[in-house]
């Protein structure tokens, strides 16, 4: 996951000053932001019934996981959400009263207050979810539960801290969806109907709807959740889910062909490059590794990729999220020395995977570094030992 930019830069913006003006409109003249649908109240629904209220406790930090944590807590730059949660992950999840999503923001809000839904109430800060557009369209209607999805950018945040919350809740509580869900979506986004087939196959009545930037629709309920922990990177923390996933997960994949040994390069990613990718490619290939590059319409290849890995080998990004596929895997997480996360050891802590790291060079313009080929050469065929 990237880290955002300095703070200082944001209030040099012009849209900070537009923001600005549409909170005061919200605060002052709430019947002229609406009609702007402008809302950046966030909040809980006046009619909200919590279907799940827990905490589960951290196991990153045990072993034989504890020296690897240790490891990546020096040089780290985790991002910091709720430091009182300590070693606890709190997971929610509520169905609520009728919602109006906006096809704009790919927000639900009830209609009553005029809040944005959440849990917490909150000022929700201008973009992609938070911005103003007129539309003199009459809002459609739907009979079954609304599932609004957000506008991902970030393939991580989209499958872990979205879309399988959303998934295992429902199919942990199947009596509460028999009227029916609506995934509702302003792009495509072939993990949803992935998720929407296998919710289908379990008697839960599942759709897509695609709403243009002027689209509203109308819902008697909406589903929701929420994952918090001490930091952003340790939010999942559903592994009793994932197991009602399994036999859909093996189904899907047993006859898409893989590899034991695979290698994820960076891609075209502006951020974290390998300044030596090309060296770093030929040595992974000559040891005998594949090398795969996904995209976000190749989920089903993605899948079926790591679940026939016996080792994964790749640079800290967002592609090392489908180590969630399986259990018991082995991976080796390449780092700049200099900005080390604990995300995906968190994820092989709960999968029980074998986990490796390996620091490479310190990062510079756009987190970029270079690898020593032969050091990292050494480090794989060290974990490959212990496959």
């Amino acid at each position: 996951m990237a880290r955002g930019r300095a703070t200082w830069k944001k209030y040099f913006e012009v849209k900070h000053l537009i923001a600005a003006l549409f909170r005061g409109l919200e605060d002052h003249a709430p019947a002229i932001s609406r009609l702007m649908r402008f809302y950046s109240h966030e909040g809980p629904h006046g009619d909200m019934t919590i279907i799940m209220d827990k905490n589960i406790p951290l196991n990153l930090d045990q072993p034989p996981y504890d020296e690897a944590y240790q490891a990546l807590t020096m040089e780290n730059v985790d991002g910091v959400e709720d430091k009182d949660l300590g070693r606890m992950v709190h997971l929610l999840a509520a169905l609520t009263g009728p919602v109006t999503i906006h096809g704009h923001t790919s927000r639900a809000v009830d209609a009553g207050s005029g809040r944005m839904l959440g849990f917490d109430k909150v000022r929700a800060r201008w973009g992609r979810s938070c911005h103003p557009m007129p539309s003199i369209k009459r809002p459609e209607e739907t009979s079954q539960i609304a599932i609004p999805v957000p506008p991902f950018s970030n393939y991580y945040h989209m499958l872990i801290d979205f879309l399988l919350p959303h998934v295992v809740t429902c199919l942990a509580h199947k009596e509460l969806f028999a009227r029916g869900l609506i995934f509702c979506t302003n792009r495509e986004f072939p993990a949803v109907d992935f998720f929407v087939d296998i919710l289908n196959q379990e008697g839960i009545p599942a759709s897509t709807k695609k709403l243009k930037p002027t689209d509203m629709l109308k819902a008697p309920q909406s589903f929701m959740t929420r994952i918090k922990a001490s930091s952003t990177e340790h939010r999942y923390a559903y592994e009793e889910g994932m197991e009602l996933l399994e036999p859909y997960l093996e189904k899907v994949t047993q006859n898409i062909p893989g590899h034991r040994l695979l290698y994820l390069k960076r891609g075209t990613t502006k951020l974290r490059k390998l300044r030596n990718a090309d060296e770093v490619n030929d040595m992974m290939s000559a040891e005998g590794f594949h090398l795969a590059e996904f995209g976000w319409q190749d989920f089903k290849n993605q899948i079926a990729a790591f679940r026939h890995a016996d080792l994964v080998v790749g640079t800290h990004g967002a592609g090392l999220s489908n180590i969630v596929w399986k259990k018991h895997g082995n991976l080796l997480e390449i780092f700049p020395r200099n900005a080390r996360k604990t995300v995906y050891l968190n994820i092989a802590a709960r999968r029980q995977w074998t986990y490796g790291y390996h620091f490479a060079g310190p990062e510079g313009h756009n987190q970029s570094f270079e690898v020593d080929v032969e050091a990292l050469r050494q480090s794989v065929r060290q974990q490959r030992e212990v496959t």
